[in-house]
């Protein structure tokens, strides 16, 4: 008995002293370590429960009792536990470290077939390039020889007459001349020599100077279409020369369907320019001035129009050409600058009309009648601010798609000087009339002396013309 307690008090010590390594073993992360520590444990272990097992039997041999083997047993049975539960941890660290290694050698493994698969991939599109690479060699000469066969057919024939346009090196005429040349001739089957030698023609001299020294082959004339677009093909230069073109087109001041048309045909041109290039949204906030320059028929093109303010150069061009519809160029269609007043009968009370100039129309009731600083439906100023916020239109220009902080207009109130529109203006927030009895408006009447003469006048705040008696314009003669 005492020689098995010994063994198992020396196992026990040996048990200790491996687990007491466990910490250092796992922090080398060495698999092959870890796993031997782990088999160690598990081979101690067992000799322990082996001898201890034989210390039991031995207990009951010599007549303890059960009680008695529980007590010695219950000193050692937490250690074995918790020793169990560390070799089973080892085990179970070890199965992990081996399940990543096998999981990187996998991907490890599969990088290696992607990369092999890639290079495979790589070297068979390098071959086919380098035989495609053959092919076009071998097309290039036969298309070289045919095309050289083909100039020496036509240098001594006569090209037939363009349809085209020559072009001038203008910038405005680039677009219509460039598309035009790609649809009838570059775009065809026409062999390339021949293209060239259409090119040539199409150019006027000055501009024929840049390529006129390319060879008659294929690489002559892509080069030479090459330079002509770097020249004349820019898309700024060829947007600037458009906007110049609409910033100068002529005030028309009255309503001569003549000019009209020459203003229309112009707009149009240059319009559809910009909008082939794409850039038409760039230059619609010049809609407004270009309107203001048709003083002699805006309020034709504006009239029951209620989101003119909003109109884009597109739209402005629709609308000018309703009226030239309406109003056709002929050869003696002029109309003179000066409006010739009504005839009257010639009696002592003739009345006199001073030259009226064309009446912008109201903001905000869209009337031609009156200015909007007289408008009677929208007569407040708070109603009138509403409806300029409304219709997003400046409070100072009443503009459109812009605020007042931003206005540049130097327009300003004519009533206090400030930076507003005078229809809004507090000190002139009410029309020059009164609402009598039976719903009668009442105009205001003051005294004016003209020439030492008393008159009596009557302002009418919403008249579009003055008038006066003969009398008056006799004593002032």
């Amino acid at each position: 008995m005492e020689e098995l307690t010994k063994e198992f008090n020396g196992k026990m010590q040996s048990l200790k002293f491996s687990l007491g390594k466990n910490e250092e073993v796992i922090g080398s992360k060495n698999t092959e370590a870890i796993a031997r520590h782990g088999a160690l444990l598990m081979s101690k272990l067992q000799a322990v429960h082996t001898v201890k097992e034989s210390i039991v039997e031995r207990k009951f041999q010599e007549g303890e009792s059960e009680e008695e083997v529980n007590t010695w047993t219950k000193e050692f049975d937490g250690f074995l536990k918790e020793a169990d539960e560390r070799a089973l941890t080892l085990r179970q660290l070890v199965e992990k470290m081996e399940e990543e290694k096998r999981q990187a050698d996998k991907m490890e493994s599969d990088k290696k077939e992607i990369a092999l698969a890639k290079a495979k991939h790589e070297e068979r599109m390098s071959q086919e390039r380098e035989l495609l690479d053959q092919q076009m060699k071998f097309q290039k000469a036969v298309e070289a020889s045919q095309q050289e066969q083909n100039a020496k057919k036509i240098v001594s024939a006569k090209l037939p007459k363009p349809t085209i346009t020559k072009f001038d090196g203008s910038y405005e005429n680039w677009l219509p001349f460039i598309n035009k040349f790609e649809v009838e001739i570059d775009k065809t089957d026409l062999p390339p020599v021949t293209k060239f030698a259409y090119l040539k023609e199409l150019l006027e001299p000055k501009v024929r100077a840049d390529i006129d020294g390319l060879p008659l082959t294929i690489e002559g004339y892509e080069r030479a279409k090459n330079i002509i677009k770097e020249e004349y093909g820019k898309i700024s230069e060829i947007i600037n020369t458009h906007v110049n073109n609409i910033l100068e087109l002529p005030t028309v001041t009255n309503a001569d369907p003549k000019q009209v048309n020459d203003f229309y045909k112009t707009l149009l041109f240059n319009v559809q320019s910009l909008e082939t290039l794409g850039k038409i949204e760039r230059v619609n906030g010049m809609t407004r001035s270009v309107l203001d320059k048709l003083k002699g028929i805006k309020a034709d093109l504006v009239r029951g129009q209620e989101n003119w303010q909003d109109w884009d150069l597109p739209r402005l061009t629709q609308a000018l050409k309703k009226w030239r519809d309406v109003n056709p160029a002929t050869e003696d269609s002029t109309v003179p600058n000066k409006t010739i007043p009504p005839k009257r009968p010639n009696n002592k009370f003739r009345l006199y009309y001073a030259d009226n100039k064309t009446q912008r129309q109201c903001v905000y009731c869209q009337d031609t009648s009156h200015v909007s600083r007289d408008c009677s439906r929208v007569s407040t100023v708070d109603a009138r601010k509403r409806m300029l916020a409304q219709k997003r239109m400046c409070f100072n220009c009443t503009g459109p798609r812009h605020h007042a902080a931003e206005c540049r207009s130097k327009m300003r109130c004519l009533q206090c000087g400030q930076k507003h529109h005078t229809s809004i203006c507090l000190q002139t927030n009410q029309l020059l009339t009164a609402t009598g009895k039976n719903g009668r408006v009442v105009y205001p009447v003051v005294k004016v002396s003209v020439e030492g003469v008393l008159y009596r006048a009557l302002l009418d705040t919403g008249a579009g013309s003055s008038i006066t008696t003969q009398n008056h314009i006799s004593q002032c003669m």
